[in-house]
């Protein structure tokens, strides 16, 4: 496989919350390709692994200076007027024409035209030849942008909230974009039932682990443990708060059981005030963010993992939760929910046990039943890693991406020559002139 120049853009890079993001870098720079990477923001250095270390020195943050974004734009525009020009003409089409969802609306689009010229502009300087965008929603539609003034393909992983929440343009983007790829099957058929055949050329490959950095815990690990152990943002999607119903119904008959939350988020205090209201304020525990090497000591220590997602009222859902699968490739038995694409993932009673979204009854049966079944427990532990090992490994994930970009290059590349086939007859075909600029807007 040919060894290419590439970039990266997502919107916290690197970031202990989407470590499979610099993990992603870190194994394509490993397997010979080069990448530089950029990041909306620049995030905080706390919390963050230490594979991060060598993606957080050489990262850009495009927004880190918005004085110097704006230079870097303009001098960049000044020098190259062909390439801004059609910039310019494709976010003033999208400013007109384009469908926009979510939070991004029209008069968004010059800021993100600013940061796609100063892309742009580090794309040429270091020949990148695709640019990979992590999430569909503003990283998209600046790397959008940037990938036509640079004039090099480009694709875009979808994953959660950005695709169901937050995806203004996507019908663009599905289109410009030489390659687009999602997270889950469920994400794929939910693209089907809103663009249609357009979204026919989506592919799924699904977020992959390091999983050697979770190593299995032995069968015996936690057999002891009545400690429900979840992680995630302390969002509505998660569920944390039938989790507490759960715990409630099980309080007079499983007093012995507790659970514990890691993670940070706008629901905090709603979920003590609730814990506090369903009288399991001492057997709860809401840990705020910890890192990774804290996520896995309490992976080894807990009786299982829980993690009963849904749809919140917004619209927000996970595709499928990299802490479950975290979770799994730890051998820690897991129960969650029938829900978006989880089922890709968790296979009822065979890596771990599913219950429907919002129904704290059938939860609460099913933490009892992975506490008490020790057969039933081991079987799922055991079947869990590997199913983890087969389909969500970070090797298995980077090599498809790095296939899927080869792909894109090509088509590009094809196009390029195609357009510049075309435009060196124009004169013959049209010698009164009146053709158009090539690679107008769509």
């Amino acid at each position: 496989m040919a060894k290419r120049r590439l970039a990266y853009l997502a919107p916290d890079l690197p970031s202990g919350s989407t470590a499979f993001v610099h993990e992603e870098i870190n194994h394509l720079r490993e397997s010979g390709h080069e990448v530089f990477a950029f990041s909306l923001r620049r995030p905080g250095k706390k919390g963050l692994p230490a594979d991060a270390a060598a993606v957080a020195k050489q990262c850009v943050a495009l927004h880190a200076n918005v004085i110097a974004l704006g230079l870097i734009a303009l001098k960049f525009a000044i020098t190259n007027p062909s390439r801004a020009w059609h910039g310019i003409s494709l976010a003033a089409h999208d400013f007109k024409h384009a469908r926009f969802d979510g939070k991004e609306r029209p008069m968004s689009i010059p800021g993100r035209l600013v940061a796609a010229l100063m892309l742009a502009d580090r794309l040429l300087t270091h020949r990148v030849e695709h640019l990979h965008v992590h999430f569909a929603d503003i990283p998209a539609t600046i790397g959008m942008y940037a990938a036509a003034i640079a004039d090099i393909s480009f694709s875009v992983t979808a994953h959660d909230s950005d695709l169901y929440c937050r995806a203004s343009l996507l019908d663009k983007k599905l289109e410009r974009a030489s390659a687009f790829t999602t997270v889950s099957l469920a994400n794929r058929g939910y693209m089907l039932e809103l663009l249609g055949t357009k979204a026919a050329k989506v592919r799924v490959v699904h977020c992959g682990i390091n999983v050697d950095t979770f190593p299995a815990r032995s069968a015996e690990s936690g057999a002891q443990s009545h400690v429900v152990f979840a992680a995630g943002p302390l969002l509505p999607r998660k569920g944390f708060d039938v989790l507490l119903y759960a715990l409630a119904l099980l309080g007079d008959t499983r007093p012995d059981i507790r659970v514990a939350i890691a993670g940070a988020g706008t629901q905090r205090k709603r979920l003590e005030e609730l814990a506090e209201r369903l009288h399991v304020g001492d057997r709860v525990s809401l840990l705020g963010n910890v890192s990774r090497d804290d996520i896995r000591t309490h992976l080894a220590a807990a009786g299982l993992f829980a993690l009963p997602c849904r749809a919140a009222l917004s619209g927000d859902r996970d595709a499928i939760p990299v802490a479950l699968i975290e979770a799994m490739a730890c051998s820690v038995p897991v129960v969650s929910t029938r829900f978006s694409g989880i089922p890709e993932l968790v296979e009822h009673e065979r890596s771990g046990l599913l219950v429907d979204p919002d129904d704290p009854v059938d939860l609460a049966a099913a933490i009892v039943r992975l506490l008490d079944d020790a057969p039933l427990r081991k079987q799922l532990q055991a079947a869990a890693r590997q199913r983890v090992m087969d389909r969500f490994d970070l090797a298995t994930a980077a090599d498809q991406l790095s296939e899927v970009f080869d792909g894109a290059i090509s088509r590009h590349l094809a196009e390029k020559a195609q357009r510049a086939d075309s435009d060196a007859q124009l004169p013959s075909k049209m010698p009164s002139g009146g053709a158009t600029t090539a690679g107008a807007a769509a």
